[in-house]
């Protein structure tokens, strides 16, 4: 009969489903605590004004703990919310007490870390070593001159008695709540900063920079707000092509339209696309090993199911928003899956006469390698579903070729 042929196609359509997106590509970023490498006991010796630091050796660089800054001529302040710590130079004190070398004699993993540090605005490579938070000993060569004794093995840093030439700005970018946060720490209304931030392009392997704007700061005031990511100005779609390097402030303009531009604005920049850059591009060469490494651990299926959560149309019929994440070099555009229906009780939710199988399809998506994307699935005829089991069954890339699961 015709209309038995009619409910044939209806089911078959109804258990085999175009999704809807969820949300932008995300790119998975390298979580804290994965290895980095290892950090040595130091041979080559580090003195500030003539006393000694404890120091390690990582990467063939020195490095040094935020928590012994304090000690040799620093002022270390620590947000716990924006998960920063900022360095400034204390220049109250020019003489220092040697302090107890507490470093590790054996080989310690280097961790990747959360935590951003500034000196002053200056965002520098962060390391969580024997921990605590450490950086590159290199970078406060920026509050004095420093002499090398090659045969002694030493560096020697005699730091500035004199304030450094920033503007009197402080400026910290917060992953927390997405926010430039600003202080005026002068006496003049600011009618607005200008100010440039930095990103590297994953896919064309440039830097890009961003000119954005502050308005309305008075005198001594702090200033939060704006949404600084690379999706609010270059599309939310393509954020997932950006690492970010940090910014530079450019100018102040008071209300009388003086314009003051930022001395040190060259070699600030000159240190986001080098000294920086190299540190970036360190991490994400360690994401895609670590890539790699989850991909072994999925049994070689490229798109992995990261996430599920049931929701609800607005008739009630059950909806799983399903997240991927893509573990192969290559961008996905199109994606089969099967997903098993059970209910509260783990009991399969069937149709009379048909399994509780139900066969997802995406086309003409887009998932780079190493990014997350989350899609949602209408469970037509299972309207007892409140569980799901997700298996990745075929994968296309976009260069042609195909990933088909084992039977």
């Amino acid at each position: 009969m015709k209309w038995r042929k009619w409910l044939v196609v209806i089911l078959a359509a109804a258990i085999w489903m175009m999704p809807m997106s969820a949300q932008a590509i995300t790119m998975s970023e390298l979580k804290s605590g994965i290895v980095l490498g290892k950090a040595d006991k130091s041979v080559t010796k580090f003195f500030v004004n003539d006393v000694q630091v404890p120091t390690m050796t990582f990467n063939g660089r020195l490095i040094v703990f935020t928590k012994d800054l304090k000690s040799f001529g620093f002022a270390t302040s620590w947000n716990q919310k924006q998960r920063d710590i900022v360095v400034r130079r204390d220049l109250a004190r020019n003489e220092f007490a040697k302090v107890k070398d507490t470093t590790s004699a054996k080989p310690v993993n280097v961790l990747h870390t959360d935590i951003r540090v500034y000196l002053d605005n200056r965002l520098v490579p962060v390391f969580y070593v024997d921990n605590a938070t450490a950086i590159y000993a290199e970078d406060l060569f920026r509050y004095g001159s420093i002499s090398y004794d090659t045969k002694a093995k030493e560096q020697r840093l005699t730091l500035s008695k004199y304030p450094s030439k920033d503007l009197p700005l402080g400026m910290r970018i917060s992953e927390a709540d997405n926010s430039i946060h600003i202080s005026n720490y002068s006496d003049i209304r600011y009618y607005y900063i200008d100010y440039d931030l930095f990103y590297y392009n994953r896919v064309t392997q440039k830097i890009e920079v961003l000119s954005d704007r502050n308005y309305g700061l008075d005198a001594r005031k702090k200033d939060s707000g704006g949404y600084w990511g690379p999706g609010s100005s270059l599309g939310y779609s393509n954020a997932w092509k950006y690492i970010f390097l940090g910014f530079v402030i450019k100018s102040t303009t008071d209300d009388n339209w003086n314009v003051v531009k930022n001395p040190i604005y060259k070699d600030e920049a000159n240190y986001v696309k080098t000294k920086y850059l190299d540190y970036a591009l360190m991490i994400e060469k360690v994401r895609k090993t670590e890539l790699t490494n989850e991909l072994k651990v999925n049994n070689n299926v490229p798109l992995k199911v990261t996430g599920t959560t049931i929701g609800y149309n607005l008739i009630g019929i059950p909806e799983p928003e399903i997240t991927f994440k893509n573990l192969s070099d290559k961008t996905i555009d199109a994606l089969e899956i099967e997903i098993r229906c059970y209910d509260t009780f783990g009991r399969a939710v069937t149709f009379p006469g048909y399994s509780n199988l139900f066969r997802g399809i995406a086309q003409e998506v887009m998932i780079p390698s190493g990014t997350e994307d989350t899609f949602v699935w209408t469970l037509n005829l299972f309207d007892n579903t409140t569980k799901v089991n997700v298996t990745v069954t075929n994968v296309h890339y976009t260069d042609g070729t195909t990933w088909k699961k084992k039977k």
